[in-house]
This record gives C-alpha cells, structure tokens and sequence, in this order.
C-alpha cells in the first residue's frame, strides 16, 4: 500500500476460525482478494469455497505485503510472526494483528519486525463472526497515526476505527472490553440460577428485566438464544475464560487486584470443567441452573 487512500492488490489472512473465517470472506465480499493459511486444512477449504485463495504457509501469505492475524492465544501468534521468512517476506508492509493477547505480545512483535520495516497495527475488535461479515466491527487500534492511516484502506473495510494510542493499547482495551462484557453475562447467568432456584420461569424474568435496570447489552443479546437452549459457538466459553485469565495477567503484572474478575474466572473455568468448553460463553447459565 503505498498511500493511505488506495486499496492493496490482495491481502494475506493468517488464522481462519470464527473470526479470521469471516474476515477473509469480507474482504471477498469487498472485491479485496485475500490469500489465506490456517493449520486446519478444513478451514483453509471453506475459505477457498467462498473464494478466497489458499497459500501453502504463513510465509506464502506474507507475500500479500498487508496480512491479517486472527490467532487464539499468543503462542501461536508469536511462533508466525517470529519466523524470519515470514518477516522477510512482509518486509515494508503492513501487519493489522487482530487477535486477543496480552499487550506485551504484540510489543514484541513490534520490537521484533521493527528492522523490516514492518508497520504494526494493533487491532483486536469488538463483535462477533457476524459483524465480522457485515463490516460493522469495532476495532480498538493501538499504532502510530501515520501507520493508521496506511492501513485505513483495510481497516474501513472491517469496521469502525477506535484509535487508543501506541502498539499495545488495542490489546489493554480489548482485555478492559472483554472483561466488562464476559462479567456482565456471568452475573445475568448467575442471577438467573438464582431466580429459578426460587421458582421463577426464565422467559418471564427475561421479559421484565429487558424492561428494567438490569437490563443490559449482553443480557439482551444473548438470554433469547439461552432460552432457546442454543449455544452454538459464535465466542466459545473456552476463550472467553482464556480472555479473563489473560486479563488477570496483565492485572498482576500492573499491581492491581481485580476480585470480581477473579470470580468470574472460576466460574468460566468450571464451565470449561462441565464440558461446555466449546459452546458459547453464554453456556455459562448452565453452571447455575438448578
């Protein structure tokens, strides 16, 4: 990209889950081909089928010159964006890292690709596979103006820009986001089991409450598929407590006690211990069902 107002030929998409998936068909959608490589070769398949086309590795698809990650924890974000022929082949260009990892991670890698000249935008978002598609994304972007404005052309595409200040800053708002959005569906899922453990239907306390203060943004977005008993995974409960777990990390790390947090991680991992893992976090409510 060699203005802040033209549109790269194609861009690279590393990690295809959910979120990645939907990202790489946007762009298609958006006539911007994306080049894209995930270790689960079904993935890989589904993206091709909607059109985009498959690199043989992630070094391949740094040879786009602007590359999306979308990866789930920071090991495997690291081990790409450590590998010299995957900098060697972005070199000049533009990474928009859009995973959830602790804002040291993406420092380093900042650090680390400074020496290729590799612009890096942190820009974890804000939505679901669903926004991801329809281009109605909040991306929290931590990275120099000049960097943005680069990278403005793709970013436009997947949502709306928050700029927060330096690398890192998009990944400590994102764990700030997360950590108030998970809570807040954790404390509707425990005092739901509540109200059932004193005989109220969920239906009628979802009806009243939509209308009442503790309504709530999570509440509404999710109760309706809860009483539909459908958690099918759009944010698993397994990163949902991974995101929380993260995010008392880098609490520790600053000196700061977070203790309903804390809370919230124990019951997000018990629901990982009953097996609901892989389900939406919203199968968090099962835990405290009667």
């Amino acid at each position: 990209m060699t203005d802040a107002n033209s549109m790269p030929p194609r861009v690279g998409v590393i990690g295809l889950g959910a979120m990645g998936g939907s990202v790489a068909r946007r762009l298609r959608d958006k006539n911007l081909p994306a080049v894209v490589f995930d270790l689960d070769q079904a993935a890989v398949d589904r993206a091709v089928a909607a059109g985009c086309s498959a690199a043989h590795s992630a070094a391949e698809a740094a040879k786009a010159g602007v590359v999306i990650t979308s990866l789930p924890s920071d090991a495997p974000l690291l081990r790409v964006m450590s590998d010299p022929a995957v900098v060697k082949n972005l070199a000049g260009g533009i990474l928009i890292e859009l995973s959830t990892v602790h804002p040291d991670t993406v420092k380093t890698i900042a650090a680390g690709t400074a020496s290729a000249s590799i612009r890096v935008i942190d820009a974890p978002v804000s939505g679901g596979p669903s926004d991801a598609a329809a281009g109605t994304l909040v991306l929290f972007v931590g990275a120099d103006l000049a960097d943005l404005a680069a990278a403005r052309p793709v970013l436009d595409v997947l949502g709306r820009v928050e700029h927060v200040g330096g690398v890192g800053t998009g990944k400590a708002m994102k764990l700030v986001n997360n950590a108030m959005s998970i809570g807040n569906l954790a404390v509707s899922a425990e005092a739901l089991g509540l109200g059932s453990r004193m005989g109220l239907d969920e239906q009628r306390m979802f009806e009243i409450i939509s209308t009442t203060g503790g309504r709530s943004f999570m509440f509404q977005k999710h109760l309706p598929n809860v009483l539909r008993n459908d958690f099918a995974p759009g944010f698993m409960l397994s990163l949902s407590a991974k995101d929380i777990r993260l995010a008392l990390a880098v609490a520790a790390g600053a000196d700061f006690d977070m203790p309903i947090a804390s809370g919230v991680s124990r019951a997000l991992e018990e629901g990982v211990e009953q097996g609901y893992g892989a389900e939406n976090f919203s199968s968090l409510v099962k835990v405290f069902r009667p």
